[in-house]
C-alpha cells in the first residue's frame, strides 16, 4: 500500500486525473452491466424512447407523404426477388427460455406512458385498419417456419382489438405470410397484407402504399410491442398517417431462469431502439421507396 501511495503522489496532475475519469468510467460501464440485468433498465430506455423528440410537423409530413406516394401503387404488385434470398435474416433459433407458450404472465406497462397517439392527430373515431406489424420469426421443435415470440404477441393484440372494433386486420414485414397462417389457425384472417418490408421504415411507406391502392387511410391502429411503437409511430407520421397506439405486451416472470432470460429479453429490444433511434437522428431514415 504504502508503493502504491508514493507512485500516486509521483504521478503529475493529468496523469491523476486520466486515472480518474478511467476509474469512473469502468465504475459507470459496470453499474451498466448490472442495470441491464434488471427491469430498471428496460423501464427506463421505455421511458426516454417517449420523450424523444419529433420535429416534423403535420403539414411537413403531408407534404412528404404527397410525394413519396406519388409512386404507383401497381409496384405492390411486382413480385420481391430478394423476398426468399434475405427471409434467413429475421428467423431466429428456437429458444425455449424466450419462447414462452400462451398464456403466460404479460408485461402490461401500466406504469410507463405507451403513446396513443402519433404526432399526426386526427379523431380516434377515423382509424380505418389495423396495422400489424411483423416482428420476426422462428423455427418451431419440428423445423417449421413459424412466427416468434414478440409477432405472436402483436397478432394476440391485433385480435384483441379487432374484435373490438371490427376493423380490417393489415399484417406488414416479410413475415406476413406466416403472420397469415397464425391467424388462420386461430380462426382470424387479415384482409390486407404487405410482405415485402424488411424494417420499420418499409413498414410504414409500403402500408401507406397498400392502404392508398385501397382509398387510402389517415389513421390507422398500429400494433407493435411498447419499445417499438415510438418510432414505429413517428415513421408512420412520415408517410401522413396518424396513429393509435396500441402496444402487445411482452412477457415477464416465471422460473428465476426464464425471469432472466426474459428480463435480458426486455433489455435487448430497449437498447436496440434506443439505437435505431440514435441511427435515425444522426443519419437519417433512409430505405427503398418502392417494393
Amino acid at each position: 500500500m504504502q508503493i502504491l501511495n508514493i507512485v500516486w503522489h509521483q504521478r503529475s496532475k493529468s496523469s491523476k486525473v486520466a486515472v480518474a475519469v478511467l476509474c469512473a468510467l469502468l465504475i459507470m460501464a459496470l453499474a451498466a452491466l448490472l442495470l441491464y440485468q434488471t427491469r430498471y433498465f428496460s423501464a427506463l430506455g421505455l421511458r426516454l424512447l417517449n420523450h424523444l423528440p419529433y420535429s416534423m410537423d403535420s403539414q411537413t409530413a403531408s407534404n412528404q407523404q404527397a410525394n413519396q406516394l406519388s409512386i404507383t401503387t401497381q409496384a405492390l404488385q411486382q413480385p420481391n426477388s430478394h423476398t426468399s434470398d434475405t427471409l434467413q435474416q429475421i428467423i431466429s433459433p428456437y429458444n425455449a427460455n424466450t419462447q414462452p407458450e400462451w398464456p403466460v404472465d404479460l408485461f402490461y406497462p401500466s406504469s410507463i406512458n405507451v403513446p396513443r397517439f402519433s404526432p399526426l392527430k386526427q379523431p380516434r373515431s377515423s382509424a380505418k385498419a389495423i396495422v400489424v406489424l411483423g416482428g420476426g420469426l422462428t423455427w418451431d421443435q419440428h423445423k417449421n417456419i413459424v412466427v416468434n415470440y414478440f409477432t405472436a404477441s402483436r397478432l394476440h393484440q391485433a385480435v384483441r382489438l379487432h374484435k373490438r372494433t371490427g376493423l380490417p386486420l393489415l399484417l406488414s414485414g416479410v413475415e406476413a405470410p406466416y403472420m397469415q397462417n397464425w391467424l388462420l389457425a386461430h380462426g382470424y384472417s387479415a384482409l390486407y397484407k404487405e410482405s415485402n418490408s424488411f424494417n420499420t421504415c418499409e413498414n410504414a411507406r409500403f402500408s401507406a402504399l397498400l392502404l392508398l391502392k385501397y382509398g387510402g387511410a389517415k389513421q390507422v391502429y398500429l400494433v407493435t410491442d411498447p419499445y417499438h411503437m415510438p418510432r414505429a409511430q413517428r415513421l408512420f407520421a412520415n408517410n401522413g398517417i396518424a396513429t393509435i397506439a396500441d402496444a402487445a405486451p411482452i412477457a415477464v416472470g416465471g422460473t428465476p431462469k426464464t425471469a432472466l432470460a426474459l428480463t435480458q429479453m426486455h433489455s435487448r429490444r430497449t437498447l436496440y431502439e434506443l439505437m435505431a433511434n440514435l441511427r435515425d437522428y444522426v443519419v437519417g431514415v433512409n430505405c427503398r421507396l418502392v417494393p
